[in-house]
């Protein structure tokens, strides 16, 4: 296994309701406002649905049931 090459995480139950490009845009909002949120063009956009985003993670029981 490549130890360069990113590991992808399985998206949680809600975004994988969502369309592949749509969960891309999605994780992309996420990273941007965790890690950058300089206020670039469409930084409103990317803060919201990163919110969006965090709300949906924060309902969704574990798999575990914890």
């Amino acid at each position: 296994m490549d130890e360069n090459k990113p590991q992808t995480e399985q998206p949680p139950q809600w975004a994988a309701r969502l369309d592949e490009r749509t969960q891309k845009h999605v994780a992309f909002a996420q990273n941007y406002a965790r890690d950058y949120a300089h206020g670039a063009p469409g930084h409103l956009d990317l803060m919201t649905i990163a919110a969006l985003a965090k709300l949906l993670d924060d309902r969704e029981p574990c798999e575990d049931g914890g």
